[in-house]
């Protein structure tokens, strides 16, 4: 019990110290994020996540709280923080929870190098990437190597004649092809179909669909079938910002979701609900609260558009069904 205690102390130290180097910083806007679920009956928070942007509105560190095996939110868990120089990312870093910050133990890095005005290579302990464009400056194909597993990439990609990109291509291992994504375009409605080849046993090919309708600039229908099927529409305030995406699952249980969104007089998001339908009527099952500190006025419309998106599509984990 006594070393449990003398642990903790050291680690509640430790995280008070950190953090002082974490927060406060100038010219910089924190955005603290909270999850509540109604299993707790929304009273205390499950998860908390701390993103703190610069005046250009660029993500430049992304602090979890608690750990995998330990749920204190007091304690600070895995971070990532980003450098950048002349508008360019040129390194980001992650750090894994626990004792590691103590020695300022660099989980994974990956260095951004740029010819150009293009990014060229990326240099990294976990993945290193390279690649190639066309005389029309256009990305054509990029390899990534994992020098953990010896694992090795590639995509491929093709355009028209209108620059828009009509075909991705993924191969791996000894230039085996895994998928195909090939892209169509009809007015306002993106098409994607994916496929999957080999899976799940040799010669079978398997179809994703996606489509994405555009109105005034926004996306506002989007359908997918694959193994479960869903359809989204998203609905804009007159302030031109997402209020709310209605979801409905097309499987055995018709399953209907929605998602409602707030803002704060500054145009930063404030809060997010997610709802299911049951029995007609629409129960909350999940809320985000994002609290401020920070000068956001340093933060322009389209700078605030840009953290926007981060903070609600930034941990496809939990976000992912309710909002892509």
């Amino acid at each position: 019990m006594r070393k449990f205690l003398y642990i903790f102390l050291i680690l509640s130290t430790f995280n008070k110290s950190f953090s002082q180097e974490l927060f406060g910083q100038k010219n910089t806007v924190e955005i603290t994020q909270e999850w509540f679920f109604d299993h707790s009956e929304f009273k205390e928070p499950e998860r908390k996540e701390t993103k703190i942007f610069d005046r250009k509105g660029r993500l430049v560190k992304d602090i979890e709280f608690g750990f995998h095996h330990n749920v204190n939110l007091k304690l600070i868990g895995n971070i990532r923080s980003f450098e950048f120089q002349k508008n360019k990312l040129i390194s980001e870093k992650t750090y894994a929870s626990g004792t590691a910050f103590e020695n300022n133990q660099v989980q994974f890095y990956w260095n951004y190098f740029y010819k150009n005005g293009n990014k060229n290579k990326v240099i990294s302990n976990h993945s290193n990437y390279e690649y190639k464009y066309d005389d029309k400056n256009r990305l054509i194909e990029c390899n990534i190597d994992y020098p953990w597993n010896s694992e090795h990439q590639r995509y491929v990609l093709k355009y028209n004649n209108q620059n828009k990109l009509i075909e991705k291509s993924q191969f791996y291992g000894d230039n085996k092809k895994n998928w195909t994504t090939v892209y169509e375009f009809k007015g306002d409605t993106l098409i994607s179909n994916q496929y999957s080849f080999n899976f799940p046993k040799e010669k079978d090919t398997t179809i994703t669909t996606i489509w994405k309708v555009h109105k005034d600039n926004k996306l506002s229908y989007s359908r997918t079938e694959d193994f479960v099927e869903n359809e989204k529409k998203y609905v804009y305030g007159k302030n031109g910002k997402l209020a709310y995406v209605f979801t409905k699952v097309i499987d055995e249980g018709q399953e209907e979701l929605k998602t409602e969104l707030t803002y704060f007089k500054n145009g930063l998001i404030k809060e997010i609900r997610k709802y299911t339908l049951e029995n007609s009527n629409w129960v909350l099952k999940q809320k985000t609260i994002f609290g401020i500190k920070g000068k956001a006025s340093i933060l322009n419309k389209k700078e605030t558009q840009s953290v926007n998106e981060i903070l609600i599509n930034g941990n496809k984990n939990w976000l992912q069904q309710w909002l892509l």
